[in-house]
């Protein structure tokens, strides 16, 4: 019985110590996993911060259908001078697909320069 005793007191010891211990809150845990960043993890997240910037930069570079001048329009995959001027003359477009309301900008034309458009 007095095993029984001394084995139940040294649980209860073990039990008050953990209720006592402190729990990391989450910003030491996040400090500690980026101190234990491995070299593949910390190039996957410089791949998704490269991905992310140059999205950013691609849609910088697309030209905007309702503001850009008939000489960038010009410049675009089967966009010549003719096809530019109507381009300006059907301003305001609301979505890039309205574009193909213009003479001559078929689907297939509209295929070569959707990415490379916008209406923002």
């Amino acid at each position: 019985m007095k095993s029984i005793s001394v084995l139940f007191l040294f649980c209860v010891a073990v039990l008050a110590s953990l209720a006592l211990a402190e729990v990391p809150s989450q910003n030491e845990l996040n400090d500690a996993a980026k101190k234990t960043q491995t070299p593949e993890s910390a190039i996957a997240d410089t791949k998704i911060q490269t991905l992310e910037t140059g999205n950013a930069k691609l849609n910088q570079l697309k030209v905007n259908l309702n503001t850009a001048p008939a000489e960038d329009l010009e410049k675009l995959p089967g966009i010549g001078k003719a096809k530019a001027k109507a381009i300006v003359a059907g301003r305001p477009y609301s979505k890039i697909e309205d574009v193909m309301k213009v003479k001559g900008i078929k689907q297939s034309v509209f295929n070569k320069l959707k990415n490379q458009i916008s209406v923002d």
